[in-house]
């Protein structure tokens, strides 16, 4: 226990962000249950993009693994979001 050490209030934006994240960690390891072990390399840009803290950028290389039910979240998400899905 530390004085003054308590949760600030997250604002919109970080809540919105920790929410995509969420979906993103949860279609990962979606996909991980299912792979096979040699292919989770594929992934490499999307953990640079993470380590940059751009969110965007990793959810875009997660949309780009050359991998059906890949596109298949991918396309899942930004549907169920709104986004317009083009090919």
């Amino acid at each position: 226990m530390q004085i003054n050490n308590y949760y600030s209030c997250p604002t919109e934006a970080h809540e919105n962000a920790a929410e995509a994240l969420f979906e993103l960690y949860v279609m990962y390891r979606e996909f991980m249950s299912i792979c096979p072990v040699n292919k989770k390399g594929e992934f490499r840009h999307m953990f640079i993009a993470l380590s940059k803290g751009n969110l965007d950028d990793a959810l875009g290389e997660f949309g780009k693994a050359k991998w059906p039910i890949v596109a298949d979240m991918a396309e899942e998400r930004n549907r169920k979001n709104g986004f317009l899905v083009n090919d």
